[in-house]
């Protein structure tokens, strides 16, 4: 008597997988998204020519490259990430010789980032990091008067709600996704969420409370809105480490169920997705 046949592997994408890492490169190239954060943080580390800054969690170097014409020819920038995938996109992409790429997890900045710098960056990427540990970090490279500036998704964060967020006029993309996915694939949704490793919720003040205690001096966040079309939050969905908000066991099951749910979104106003961002200042 046969085996019965094992249930399709849930593919879910890592930030070390090379897939994973050419496709989120090829989106951050194609798509604004992160070219738009990119340029706010810079501008609001208030960068001068000439100086070090590290850019931490640097995925495929998007960032790097804002940085880059800010610090000028005799600048420097440090891409710091802890995906060997990721770091090769950004080496591959940039070539400049003010750009060094070292591989290591945020939470050891100090150790491969020689002090003092000017400024340090981060896009996109705090709130996947020990935030207190990283704060400490990036308090031992700034020397005085050096800034660090990241940004925080608002659904990463708990905080008040804007009557948009508490109720949105239309559907969104997921939201579509995952009824079709119930419906037409018989996806039953798992409240537990996934065994991946679990951080305390952040707010905006235990955010801000880090800083300061790691020596900093921690500016009021600002609450910045981006818009996103359905053509790139399908994109986006369609990077294999984030299309764990699409239902499915497969990939590609993923993806049908995806494409289904763009085919039914019709013309849709963009999607206004809220931020904030963070400065401190070393003392």
């Amino acid at each position: 008597m046969g085996q019965p046949p094992k249930p399709a592997k849930e593919v879910l994408g890592s930030w070390d997988d090379r897939e994973n890492a050419r496709r989120y490169a090829e989106f951050a190239r194609t798509f604004s998204m992160y070219q738009d954060t990119s340029r706010d943080l810079v501008a609001a580390a208030g960068i001068k020519p000439g100086e070090t800054v590290a850019d931490l969690c640097c995925g495929s170097g998007v960032t790097t490259d804002t940085i880059l014409e800010a610090v000028g020819p005799d600048g420097r920038v440090i891409g710091i990430d802890a995906s060997a995938a990721m770091l090769a996109e950004a080496a591959g992409h940039l070539t400049d010789p003010r750009v060094e790429f070292v591989h290591s997890p945020a939470e050891e900045l100090a150790s491969v980032t020689p002090a003092p710098i000017g400024s340090v960056i981060c896009n996109s990427a705090m709130w996947q990091t020990d935030v207190r540990k990283v704060a400490t970090e990036i308090s031992t490279v700034l020397g005085s008067g050096g800034r660090v500036v990241f940004n925080i998704p608002r659904r990463f964060l708990i905080m008040p709600f804007t009557a948009e967020e508490l109720g949105p006029r239309t559907p969104g993309l997921t939201d579509i996704a995952i009824a079709i996915a119930i419906l037409d694939y018989g996806f039953v949704p798992n409240f537990r969420g996934n065994d991946g490793p679990r951080r305390a919720p952040l707010t905006p003040e235990a955010v801000t409370e880090a800083l300061r205690d790691a020596g900093l001096s921690p500016e009021e966040p600002e609450v910045v809105e981006y818009e996103l079309t359905l053509e790139e939050r399908r994109a986006w969905l369609s990077i294999p480490v984030f299309c764990t908000q699409t239902p499915g066991r497969t990939y590609d099951e993923k993806m049908e169920i995806l494409d289904a749910a763009y085919e039914r979104m019709g013309d849709p106003e963009p999607e206004r997705s809220r931020w904030l961002i963070f400065k401190a200042t070393k003392p």
